[in-house]
């Protein structure tokens, strides 16, 4: 009887674009963890069951991801990545919340000396919830406590990184956005890199826009802080959704702009960016984008072409 253990290695992404065309689809990827949840004698790294979950994250397979790190769990007990993307995902998944305590509880036993950045923001993200569902006065004043614990350790830990702040603001973002503002305006002034604060910051500004120099604000910190850097790529269509947006409100109607076809012919360009399929942009946006495009081609005769 062969009793050797089969070593099983997710495909890298350069792999998978350019040799295994199936896995790069959702049915593929499903299928892979069907026969990874099924083998009875695989053996992998901790690094790989983490990142094949996180593919399945960026496909909407929540609950399988949960299902592929349990599996790790099996294995790599102590994990701090794989106990951290459970807290990130379960947290989404009807169900899981059970669950996420469990480990929630087995990653606080772990010296936070071994914690990364996903342990402090998943963490969070989890008390946050956690907040939103018990209603003990007594264990929501120490789940508060044990919160803002958290982020001040977080913040100590990484100086000069911008995910504390963005951690720290998302848990305001529907509850209290003025002050999830004010964090990600701190972001933007005092770190010299902050990509990701930086779109969440213009993201909650534009919602509230209302001057000509509130779009100016919003359009100047996406040209100098968002668009020259290159890892703001997942996020591409959606700045140039923004920045479409803040260039109409940018137009002088008064002053014969929507005759000026450069103008009009740069905010149809970032539009064309953020209507392609491959950016992602949700049917809403979609739609709001169609509106635009409907109002300057209306007031500008200058038709819009895909």
């Amino acid at each position: 009887m062969n009793s050797e253990k089969k070593y099983f290695s997710f495909p890298e992404n350069e792999t998978i674009l350019n040799d295994l065309s199936r896995y790069m689809e959702k049915e593929g990827y499903l299928a892979m963890a069907d026969e990874i949840l099924r083998s009875t004698d695989l053996v992998s790294s901790s690094d790989y069951f983490h990142d094949f979950a996180v593919e399945l994250g960026k496909r909407g397979c929540y609950n399988v991801a949960c299902q592929i790190l349990e599996r790790g769990l099996e294995i790599y007990k102590r994990s701090v990545d794989l106990l951290a993307a459970y807290l990130f995902y379960g947290c989404d998944c009807e169900g899981h919340m059970e669950k996420c305590n469990k480990y929630y509880k087995v990653l606080k036993a772990i010296p936070t000396g071994n914690w990364t950045w996903r342990c402090y923001s998943f963490s969070l993200k989890y008390l946050g919830i956690k907040l939103e569902i018990i209603d003990d006065q007594i264990e929501i004043e120490t789940t508060e406590k044990e919160q803002n614990d958290l982020i001040n350790e977080y913040y100590e830990k990484f100086p000069n990184d911008e995910r504390p702040y963005l951690s720290h603001a998302s848990l305001y973002m529907r509850t209290n956005p003025d002050k999830a503002i004010e964090i990600l305006e701190k972001a933007y002034n005092e770190l010299k890199v902050c990509p990701r604060c930086s779109i969440r910051y213009a993201d909650l500004l534009i919602d509230m826009a209302k001057t000509y120099e509130d779009y100016q604000k919003i359009y100047d910190i996406l040209i100098h802080a968002i668009l020259p850097r290159r890892d703001t790529e997942d996020n591409y269509g959606y700045i140039h959704y923004l920045r479409g947006i803040c260039l109409y409100h940018l137009i002088d109607k008064n002053n014969g702009d929507f005759q000026d076809k450069a103008k009009i012919d740069e905010i149809y360009q970032c539009f064309r960016i953020a209507r392609n399929e491959d950016m992602g942009l949700s049917s809403s946006y979609l739609k709001t984008l169609s509106k635009y495009i409907h109002i300057l081609e209306e007031y500008s005769k200058i038709r819009y072409d895909d």
